[in-house]
């Protein structure tokens, strides 16, 4: 019990363009997690997957897939520059999309485990109107607190519901930090 927890974060936005026309909403997913087979750091696979799983990226990080749509969608990642010497350079981006940590059951039984992400519309100029965020637990977890900072807003997440809608009507980067504490495991 708490070797390994995920959770899959999926954000569905709203957006206009610049001359204040709808446009279609755009879905993206991130996942985080935690297990003993992880590292704070760049993450590649080692170790068996639950379930014997051939998935061999249960417990690493992965990166952003820069294949998308050509206009008018959004971007939802972890910004890991750090890693730039890790992770292999063919892959042209250290914005992660699977951020697995150390497992730290200290600090996810007190002060929380943060990560900090960005959500960013393409073009910039678009602007994100709204956002829908609903938490899906992958694995292990029956609740948890999970509390967001959305461009310097915080919001905490019912355990039970693990849905938030909110209107932000801004273009550019959002900075997003999300807390993960008081975990009860399956």
């Amino acid at each position: 019990i708490g070797n390994s927890w995920r959770v899959d974060i999926i954000v569905i936005t709203t957006l206009r363009n610049q001359n204040d026309l709808p446009l279609d909403p755009d879905t993206n997913s991130v996942v985080i997690g935690a297990s003993i087979d992880a590292s704070d750091g760049w993450n590649t696979y080692q170790g068996e997957c639950p379930n014997n799983s051939d998935d061999d990226i249960c417990y690493s990080d992965a990166v952003y897939n820069p294949e998308g749509p050509n206009s008018n969608y959004t971007r939802f990642y972890f910004p890991h520059p750090e890693w730039k010497d890790d992770i292999p350079e063919s892959y042209n981006t250290t914005d992660i999309i699977q951020d697995i940590r150390a497992n730290d059951l200290h600090m996810l039984f007190s002060e929380g485990i943060i990560w900090e992400a960005e959500l960013e519309s393409e073009p910039q100029s678009n602007v994100i109107d709204s956002l829908f965020f609903e938490f899906i637990y992958l694995e292990n977890i029956e609740t948890c607190l999970i509390e967001l900072e959305i461009n310097g807003e915080e919001l905490e997440i019912d355990p039970f519901e693990n849905k938030i809608e909110m209107k932000v009507d801004f273009n550019g980067i959002i900075p997003i930090k999300i807390k993960v504490s008081e975990i009860c495991f399956l």
